[in-house]
This record gives C-alpha cells, structure tokens and sequence, in this order.
C-alpha cells in the first residue's frame, strides 16, 4: 500500500494529541473518522494500526527512532511495518536503516524498554511474580487468536469453516470444545 501524505499526517496528528493533550485515543480516531467520510477501509485500517501501535510501543520506538517525536514514532513504526518513508516525511530522529539496526539492539535492552511498559510495572511484575515474569510478559505482548462462534441454527461448522477458507481465512474447528 502507498503511504499517502494526509493519512500520515492525520496519524500524527492523532498520536500528538493522545500523548500531550492526554486525549482518549479511541475518541479521537472516531472524530477523525467522522471528519473524514471519503477514506475508505484501507485508510482507517492503515491509521488505526499506526496509532494503536505507537500507542502501545511507545518505548521501543522512542528507542529505535533515539527521539520522543509523534512523527519520529510513527515513522519508526511505518519502518517496522515494512513501509518504506516518503521523502516529504520529516522527523527528528534515526534514519530508517539506523532504526532497523536498532531494532536487533533492542534485545539488549532493559526489559522496560525493550517490552514497552513504564518502569513501575516492571518492578510490580517483578515484585508479584519473581522469574516467572519474562513469561507472562511476553505471553501478554503476542496477539490474541480469535474465535469465531458459529449460530447453528443458520449454518453448521463445517460449511462456515469452508467459507472462511474460500477467503483465505485460515480455520480450524478448536479441538475439546462441546458440541450440541
């Protein structure tokens, strides 16, 4: 996908208003969304990911970016999903390719920092859970599965897993789970 420059902007623009005006993400990505009727599906998805992420990783991508910056942060953030930086994006910060030896330092780093999460809830883990709280971090840093339940009474599990693979949807029936 091309990165284009309002929605990259828009992004940012999101992310400054979240991290210095201490609004509510989720408020501003639905003003934003209201505002802008005309983007589609990919142009919400792009900016919500961006948002979200630099949200959630704001540590890490201070580190790699070596900057505090919303632009920095995306930036860094565009540059881990694979998006190469348009010569119109200015940020204060680590070049791209500076940013991806980063990203190989960044195992090397304290566990706050390379995990994303504010120093007292490191220590808190630490406190509360002793060795065992490298695991459980890491297990609450991967993405969650979905499940999908299916309604029976319209159609059965196989017909649905079928029509998730005809989308290339990968589906499995879970295993151990009761049948009626």
């Amino acid at each position: 996908m091309k990165m284009h420059r309002i929605l990259a902007e828009a992004a940012s623009t999101i992310a400054k208003s979240v991290f210095r005006e201490h609004k509510v993400l989720d408020h501003e990505l639905a003003t934003a969304f209201e505002e802008n009727p005309k983007w589609g599906k990919r142009d919400r998805s792009f900016i919500a990911e961006t948002v979200f992420e630099v949200a959630r990783w704001r540590r890490a991508l201070s580190f790699l970016a070596d900057s505090e910056e919303t632009t920095a942060l995306c930036a860094a953030q565009w540059v881990r999903m694979g998006f190469d930086l348009p010569e119109w994006w200015s940020y204060n910060g680590k070049s791209p390719e500076e940013m991806k030896e980063r990203e190989a330092e960044l195992v090397n780093q304290s566990r706050a920092i390379r995990e994303s999460i504010p120093d007292w809830i490191d220590a808190l883990g630490v406190a509360e859970l002793g060795a065992a709280w490298d695991a459980e971090l890491s297990a609450l840093n991967q993405r969650a599965s979905v499940f999908l339940r299916v309604n029976t009474l319209r159609t059965t599990r196989p017909e649905a897993i079928e029509w998730l693979v005809s989308f290339q949807i990968a589906a499995t029936r879970l295993q151990g789970c009761r049948m009626r």
